[in-house]
């Protein structure tokens, strides 16, 4: 891998680029694998304006330009685009295996009801659009090049499906009065140039109980800055040569970043597709209801059951889990019990690997009363990304875990 440190030495690569380009894709991707830049020092703190004023100054750089919406550009012939849309006109059997394979993956996890509203930010070629109206959801797609708007509206026709095609940017969710189901990004949301601002919009447009999904999105937990420019071969090229943004997120600050907007977030990891990454948002105000028998938590003394946590009078933590983020303010956190309850337990909130209590209450079967709840107030000063309940059983403790609930009562 080669690190380049100079306009100059890039604009030698990028020739290479091109002339691998003349022989197919695949070489081209080639290429790209061969050469990176290493980010310069940034500011410290990744959510102040001079953070930002960084990453515009180092764009800016590579680019030979200012970033404006209207870099973001793309040419070619929409006709040409009609019979062989990206990724076929690659000609490349991995690129469109690969392709294939992550869009039916995304498909797949998305587990919309029939006919359900999809907002989907930048669709480019249109082809998870086109996967997604025809299996019969309603589907607006907002893009700001005018070619793909009109590729997608060609393309919805010559399928005999219907798409609501957006010719804007994404702040048009500050704008539109619609809500949606889900709000899809599907390798995009990594060109907002301010993705909290954007972020924030999104509460405008997504329905109760909805969902963001940010696919294959550069988030990664090695990123080498909380946020900014991506500087590798494939980043460098499109920065330099077409004016695009490319930017990276570090996994703890894109889940600062969700929260500090409202949102709670996590990964969806696939080992069937391990090149294709999906986080999940939902709104960080809905309560969050887990069954105890859910795969995030675990049990060190019980037996997991479809109905629950089953406690049988050992010593031990009978419940510990989902290490889930959360946004700062003041919760209600609850564990529900069915069945014969007798004993007396602990529930604890904790933090850093379960280092760090942060709030704690002792209670005994008699104390659960007729809905046979536990109730614990918990404040986060700041938004935490490993949050672990624990239900700690003293010997003789028995009943079922039903569920658990994080309730927000008030925004920090």
């Amino acid at each position: 891998m080669r690190t380049l440190e100079t306009l100059e030495e890039l604009d030698r690569v990028l020739a290479d680029c091109d002339a691998a380009a003349a022989v197919s894709d695949d070489a081209l991707r080639t290429v790209f694998t061969s050469f990176q830049m290493l980010p310069p020092p940034a500011p410290a703190d990744p959510f102040s304006q001079e953070f930002r004023a960084h990453q515009l100054d180092l764009y800016r750089w590579i680019a030979g330009r200012d970033y404006a919406l209207k870099n973001e550009a793309t040419a070619f012939e929409i006709a040409d685009a009609v019979r062989r849309p990206f990724p076929y006109a690659t000609g490349s059997c991995q690129t469109v295996g690969e392709q294939l394979m992550a869009i039916g993956y995304l498909i797949s996890r998305m587990e919309l009801a029939p006919g359900s509203r999809v907002l989907e930010f930048g669709p480019g070629w249109g082809n998870t659009t086109l996967a997604l109206a025809q299996t019969g959801m309603a589907v607006t797609a907002v893009d700001i090049e005018a070619r793909f708007c009109e590729l997608i509206r060609r393309r919805a026709s010559l399928a005999g499906v219907t798409v609501d095609v957006v010719n804007s940017d994404f702040m048009w969710a500050e704008q539109t009065g619609k809500t949606y189901d889900v709000v899809l990004f599907f390798e995009c949301f990594h060109h907002c140039d301010d993705h909290l601002r954007l972020l924030r919009a999104l509460r405008r447009v997504l329905k109760p109980g909805g969902r963001i999904l940010f696919a294959a999105e550069p988030v990664h937990a090695d990123f080498p800055q909380p946020w900014g420019l991506r500087l590798d071969g494939q980043s460098l090229w499109s920065i330099r040569k077409f004016g695009w943004m490319e930017l990276g997120f570090s996994e703890r600050y894109f889940q600062q970043a969700l929260a500090l907007t409202g949102w709670r977030a996590e990964p969806m990891v696939s080992n069937d597709v391990p090149w294709m990454t999906i986080w999940t948002a939902r709104n960080a105000r809905e309560p969050i209801v887990l069954d105890a028998a859910d795969r995030r938590f675990a049990t060190q003394i019980g037996e997991k059951r479809s109905d629950g946590v089953h406690l049988t009078g050992q010593e031990g933590y009978g419940l510990f889990g989902p290490y889930m983020p959360l946004p700062a303010g003041d919760y209600v956190v609850s564990l529900g019990f069915s069945g014969e309850t007798a004993g007396t337990a602990q529930i604890d909130v904790a933090i850093e690997k379960g280092s760090r209590v942060l709030a704690r209450v002792d209670f005994g079967a008699e104390d659960l009363g007729g809905v046979q709840t536990v109730e614990l107030p918990l404040h986060l000063d700041d938004a935490v990304t490993d949050l672990e309940l624990r239900l700690h059983c003293a010997p003789g403790f028995t009943g079922i875990v039903r569920r658990a609930e994080f309730k927000l009562v008030a925004e920090d």
